[in-house]
């Protein structure tokens, strides 16, 4: 029986290192500039605009020199402003914290994953918080020129290590639907034959061993009932599958929770 016990330790500590492994990055890189012309020639547009436009806000935060680059290399169609400047750039709008406004940016508040964000005080903004707005900024206006940072990306992984390819959903779609199917199955499949397996082992030897012509129990010297032998016998083995069923259920809510 305590080999049992110790079965589902073992078992216990095998999955305890899985688990999600996230990283969060709102960086662009040189990749992400899909179209290095049309984005200049909007950005040189957004610097002449006397409209409250997404672009507009954009290029006027722009540094002085890259600006003058922008609206000669838009004016000569030359090639002097490389994508890795103009990524250079808009990484350093990342943490601009009056890059947004609603005036400019009118669209934006409707966007799920940005409402919580925009309705934090720019003092309540961690960096992160401001890298991750402005970035989905930067990218609903300058799309489809300007492709979408690698934002937040998820893993299955194992002790800290990733494995596989990121998973193809959110945090939030994770803790909505996946996590509840993955508890519930096991619940359902894995516990409940756990269960089986282990009352069967558990109590399968009691009634024959009990029952049997010269067993050990039944030749001690103090006569014994072989009806309280059997139920004692019986209500031991049940407590101590109570036990591991509340081991494993513990150990798997601890798991879990971490």
């Amino acid at each position: 029986m305590w080999a049992l016990l110790l079965t589902s330790t073992f078992l216990l500590a095998a999955v305890a290192p899985f688990g999600l492994v996230v990283e969060r990055n709102f960086q662009f890189s040189s990749y992400d500039v899909l179209d290095r012309a049309r984005l200049v020639s909007r950005l040189a547009r957004g610097l002449d605009s006397k409209a409250q436009t997404g672009v507009a806000a954009v290029a006027k935060r722009l540094e002085s020199d890259l600006a003058d680059k922008v609206r000669r290399d838009a004016k000569e169609k030359g090639t002097s402003l490389s994508s890795h400047q103009l990524v250079a750039e808009l990484n350093r709008l990342l943490t601009v914290s009056d890059l947004y406004s609603d005036a400019d940016f009118p669209t934006a508040a409707k966007r799920e994953r940005l409402k919580s964000l925009i309705e934090k005080s720019p003092d309540q903004r961690s960096r992160e918080d401001l890298e991750q707005l402005n970035s989905e900024l930067l990218q609903i206006t300058l799309a489809p020129d300007l492709g979408a940072a690698r934002g937040e990306q998820i893993w299955v992984g194992y002790a800290g290590f990733k494995i596989g390819v990121p998973l193809g959903v959110t945090r939030k779609q994770i803790e909505t639907y996946i996590e509840p199917l993955i508890l519930q199955l096991i619940v359902q499949l894995g516990l409940g034959v756990m269960i089986v397996l282990v009352a069967i082992i558990v109590t399968s030897p009691i009634i024959p061993d009990t029952f049997r012509s010269g067993a050990l129990h039944l030749m001690l010297s103090k006569p014994i009932s072989r009806t309280w032998l059997f139920l004692s016998k019986f209500a031991g083995g049940s407590i101590f599958v109570s036990l591991n069923l509340v081991f494993v259920l513990t150990g798997l809510y601890l798991i879990v929770g971490w």
